[in-house]
């Protein structure tokens, strides 16, 4: 049985549906087997652009 959470009348309720993690882990291992699958014919150039901020100097948040 699949189960996702859902708010009503301010609890947490368990019920059976689609967005259960058991479902969400299944479709994810599905969804990345196919894109690995898909994936072998494209050559993607893909680039990172590391920014270093350390430097900058930010402004700290002043709790209340």
């Amino acid at each position: 049985m699949l189960w996702r959470y859902a708010f009503k009348a301010s609890q947490l309720v368990r019920y059976c549906g689609w967005y259960s993690n058991r479902a969400r882990g299944d479709r994810r291992l599905r969804t990345s087997k196919a894109d690995a699958e898909a994936g072998k014919d494209l050559c993607l150039d893909l680039t990172v652009e590391v920014l270093d901020v350390a430097e900058e100097n930010r402004d700290t948040p002043e709790w209340r």
